[in-house]
């Protein structure tokens, strides 16, 4: 979805969770100025902390539908990623009208990202997104998904929610999508209505987009 880490990694593989002890999933940063490392000591994983043993962590195991392929060559991978356990995610377009105004939120590197990473395809297509869920859904590995982007003019946004979850209802058989879209308000909020009739679930409204 974005890049989080400190330091670039293009020539690097990295996974990009881990699972703690009681079960928590969370995010890897690289970042050599930091106090945490992981170290392999026999069998096991160890955190450690300015040297010092934290805790045992494991590897989140890699999905097979991040081998697979769409049907136009597309590495699925570059379409979607499961984060955690058992959620699909997507980011529609890797770009933010707010960076063409200058008006991007400080902390929001979405524009950034493909520049550094020749693998991120900035928009997806609704027949690849579709093929993925399918993928991650069919084998067992997502439960639910989440949907987001960057804000678009118009009603651009909308238009691609509409264009995803249609497409993404025919390849997964799903009518009940377990999904979230994280988007901008629209202007008349009745268009969500919009998408709970191509069943989704839920949507989500980033804070920063109000003024």
């Amino acid at each position: 979805l974005f890049e989080y880490d400190f330091d670039l990694h293009q020539e690097r593989l990295c996974p990009a969770e881990i699972r703690l002890p009681g079960g928590r999933v969370v995010q890897v940063r690289l970042n050599a100025r930091s106090p945490y490392l992981i170290r392999r000591v026999d069998d096991r994983l160890i955190l450690e902390e300015l040297g010092q043993e934290v805790c045992q962590i494991e590897w989140l195991e890699r999905p097979d539908f991040y081998n697979l392929k769409t049907s136009q060559g597309t590495p699925m991978t570059s379409v979607a990623e499961l984060v955690g356990e058992d959620c699909i995610a997507v980011c529609h377009t890797n770009s933010c009208q707010l960076f063409a105004d200058k008006l991007e939120c400080a902390f929001c590197n979405l524009n950034y990202t493909p520049k550094q990473y020749d693998e991120v395809v900035i928009r997806k297509r609704a027949n690849e997104v579709a093929e993925t869920f399918a993928a991650a859904f069919h084998s067992g590995v997502a439960h639910h998904f989440e949907i987001t982007g960057g804000i678009l003019p118009g009603d651009r946004e909308m238009v691609i929610l509409e264009q995803y979850l249609t497409a993404i209802r025919e390849a997964t058989g799903l009518t009940d999508l377990p999904g979230t879209a994280i988007m901008t308000p629209p202007a008349n909020l009745r268009d969500l209505e919009r998408l709970q009739r191509l069943g989704l679930r839920g949507v989500g409204f980033n804070l920063e987009c109000f003024d």
